[in-house]
C-alpha cells in the first residue's frame, strides 16, 4: 500500500490539567461539541503521554469516537495513568469512525494546589491509503 496523505491533529501540547472533568482540548474545553476531529481515514493512532506527574496524582485519558449516522459518542479507549512516562504511548484505533477525540482528567489529586504539575500531550495521526 502507498501512503496517500498523512496528517496529525494535536489535542495536549504541554497542558496542565488541574481538573476532576474531562477537558477534550489546550483550551480546557469541556462541552458536548469540544475537541471533535474529523478522522474518515483508513488509519488511525492516538498519542498519549504524561510528562509531569505529582506521586500522589493519577491522570485519566479517555478517546472517544463518532460513528458515521449516530450523534452520541462512544468510547474507544479509556486507561488510569499513576506514573509519568519517560517516553509517550500509541494506541491504534481499529474502528472506523467519522469523528474522534480525546479527553484527559485528574484522577486523584494532591492535596496542594502548589504540588507538581500534571503535564499531559496527546495527538491523532490519521493516515490514508491507495
Amino acid at each position: 500500500m502507498t501512503i496517500q496523505g498523512q496528517s496529525t491533529r494535536i489535542f495536549f501540547n504541554k497542558v496542565n490539567v488541574a481538573t476532576k472533568t474531562y477537558i477534550y482540548n489546550g483550551s480546557s474545553g469541556t462541552t458536548a461539541t469540544a475537541g471533535w476531529v474529523t478522522c474518515q481515514d483508513n488509519e488511525v493512532v492516538v498519542h498519549m503521554e504524561v510528562a509531569t506527574l505529582n506521586s500522589s496524582a493519577s491522570v485519566n485519558y479517555r478517546v472517544e469516537g463518532i460513528f458515521d449516522g449516530l450523534s452520541r459518542p462512544a468510547k474507544i479507549y479509556q486507561e488510569t495513568i499513576t506514573t509519568a512516562h519517560t517516553i509517550g504511548k500509541l494506541i491504534n484505533v481499529t474502528e472506523k469512525i467519522k469523528q474522534i477525540r480525546v479527553g484527559v482528567k485528574v484522577g486523584v489529586k494532591p492535596a496542594s494546589p502548589l504540588a507538581s504539575p500534571v503535564v499531559v500531550y496527546s495527538s491523532v495521526a490519521l493516515t490514508d491509503y491507495n
